[in-house]
This record gives structure tokens, sequence and C-alpha cells, in this order.
């Protein structure tokens, strides 16, 4: 009961991206470096984004210095909880579509248990 009332969707997320990395990779959660579950929660937003285009997924960053632009991926924090479900059902269905399961949590659970 204590590890469900405390994971939020956005912890289960990262969760997810590090046992689907994981799975990519075939290697252990534990042995997923840093710059790999980077690289996994980008590749996340941004095949998301192109399968489903939103407006919270990238921001323009701007260099105060030079002011150059440029578009990136925002942070899954900044989400609200309605923008985190739909990108959290997306992960489930593609990471299913590649034969890994991932289970529903915490937060996500019940959200995802209202809307059915």
């Amino acid at each position: 009961v204590g590890e469900e009332r405390s994971l939020s969707q956005n912890a289960l997320l990262h969760a997810w991206a590090r046992e689907y990395a994981a799975y990519l990779l075939k290697k252990t959660g534990e042995d997923v470096t840093k710059g790999e579950l980077a690289g996994m929660k980008r590749t996340i937003k941004l095949r998301y984004n192109a399968d489903h285009p939103n407006n919270f997924i990238i921001h323009e960053i701007v260099d105060p210095f030079t002011k150059n632009t440029k578009q990136d991926v925002t942070s899954s924090g900044d989400w609200t909880p309605g923008e985190l479900y739909m990108v959290m059902e997306w992960v489930q269905r593609t990471a299913a579509n590649d034969g890994l399961i991932l289970e529903s949590k915490g937060q996500y659970e019940k959200l995802k248990r209202k809307s059915q």
C-alpha cells in the first residue's frame, strides 16, 4: 500500500523508461546507464510527439546571449496529469507491441481504472 501511494505518474514513467531501455538493450535495469536512460526518455517523448504532435512535448529554447533558438523536448515533470496519462498509455501500448508488458501502479493505475 505504501509503494502504491508514493508512486507518482512521473516516477512510474521514469521506472518504465528504465525497464524499457533494459529490455531493448538486453540488460538488467540496474545496468542501464544514466546516458541510456536519458536517451530512452528523450526517445519516448520524440516518438510520442511524432505519433501525436502536441505542444506540451516540444518547446522552444532561447540562448539569452545569442538569441538563437532551437526546439527541444519538455520535462515530463511539467506536464499535466492528463498529458502524462496520454503519454503513459502510448508507452504501455508501444512496449507491448515490442513484447514488453509494463505494469500499471500507483497514481497511474488509479487514473486508468477511472477512465475505464
